[in-house]
C-alpha cells in the first residue's frame, strides 16, 4: 500500500480500507479494459493537455513560454482586461482539470492491470450546481480526507460549518503548497461555500427549490456562477508571484 506506485505522482489519495478492496477475478476478467483505458489516457495526456492546451494557453498570453501567466510580460501590455484574465485563468483550470483528470485515469488503469482497485476522483464537476456540490465531484479523493479527517471532527468540537468549512479548506490549500496563493484561493473557496450554506436558508432560495421552473433556474445559474468562480479563482494558482497577481487584479477590477 505504501508503495503503490500507481498514485504517487498525482493521486489519488488511496487509503488501505480502499486499497484493500480487490476482486481479483473481476480484475482478471477486465484486464483488456485497463490496456485499453491506459492507452487512451496517454494519448489524451499527451495530445489534448500537453500539446494543444499548452498551445491554447501560448496563443491566449501572446508569448508566455509556459502555462503560468507571465505576469510581468502581461503588465507591459495596455490591452489587458478582466475578461483577458478571466480566460487565461479560466484555460488554465480547464487544462489543470483535465490533466489531474487524465492522470486518475491512468492510474486506475495502471491499479486494474496490477490487480488492485483505485478510486475515482473525480465526477463531472463541470456540471456541479453549486459550490458545495463542486467539491463533492472534485479531486474527491482529497476533499473525502479532509472532510473525514478535518472538517468532522472540528465541527463535533465547535458545532459551527463556518470555522470548520475554512480550517478544511486552509488544510487543502496548504497540502498543494504553503504560500499565499494557495491560502488565499482556499479561503476565497472557504467563503463561497459558507455564503451558499447562508443562501440556502433563505426563503427565496427554498421557494425556488419548490418549483420545478424555480429549481431548474437554481441549476442552470448555480452551475454557470460555480464554473465561472472557480476558473476565475484559479488565477491565484496559475500565477506563482502573488505580488503580481495583486497588481493584475487592481489593473482589471
Amino acid at each position: 500500500w505504501v508503495f503503490f506506485f500507481p498514485v504517487f505522482l498525482a493521486g489519488p489519495i488511496l487509503r488501505f480500507n480502499e486499497f484493500n478492496q480487490i476482486d481479483k477475478k473481476k480484475h482478471r476478467a477486465c484486464k483488456p479494459v485497463y490496456y485499453r483505458n491506459l492507452a487512451i489516457a496517454i494519448f489524451l495526456k499527451l495530445l489534448v493537455v500537453d500539446l494543444m492546451l499548452f498551445n491554447l494557453s501560448y496563443v491566449t498570453l501572446q508569448g508566455t513560454m509556459e502555462l503560468k501567466l507571465s505576469a510581468r510580460f502581461v503588465m507591459q501590455h495596455h490591452y489587458l482586461n478582466f475578461f483577458y484574465l478571466f480566460a487565461f485563468s479560466f484555460s488554465a483550470f480547464i487544462h489543470a482539470y483535465l490533466d489531474l483528470m487524465l492522470y486518475t485515469e491512468i492510474s486506475k488503469a495502471l491499479s486494474g492491470i496490477l490487480g488492485f482497485t483505485c478510486v475515482d476522483n473525480f465526477n463531472r464537476p463541470l456540471l456541479a450546481s453549486n459550490i458545495s456540490e463542486f467539491w463533492q465531484k472534485w479531486h474527491m479523493s482529497l476533499s473525502n480526507w479532509t472532510r473525514d479527517y478535518i472538517f468532522f471532527p472540528m465541527l463535533v468540537k465547535t458545532r459551527r460549518t463556518w470555522p470548520s468549512t475554512y480550517a478544511s479548506m486552509l488544510i487543502l490549500g496548504i497540502w498543494h503548497a504553503t504560500n499565499w496563493n494557495w491560502i488565499t484561493w482556499a479561503l476565497a473557496h472557504a467563503t463561497a461555500i459558507n455564503l451558499y450554506g447562508e443562501l440556502r436558508k433563505t426563503r427565496i432560495f427554498m421557494n425556488l427549490t419548490k418549483i420545478p421552473s424555480g429549481a431548474l433556474f437554481l441549476k442552470v445559474s448555480g452551475n454557470v456562477i460555480t464554473i465561472a468562480f472557480v476558473g476565475f479563482i484559479f488565477i491565484f494558482v496559475a500565477v506563482p508571484d502573488f505580488s503580481h497577481i495583486i497588481k493584475l487584479l487592481s489593473r482589471c477590477l
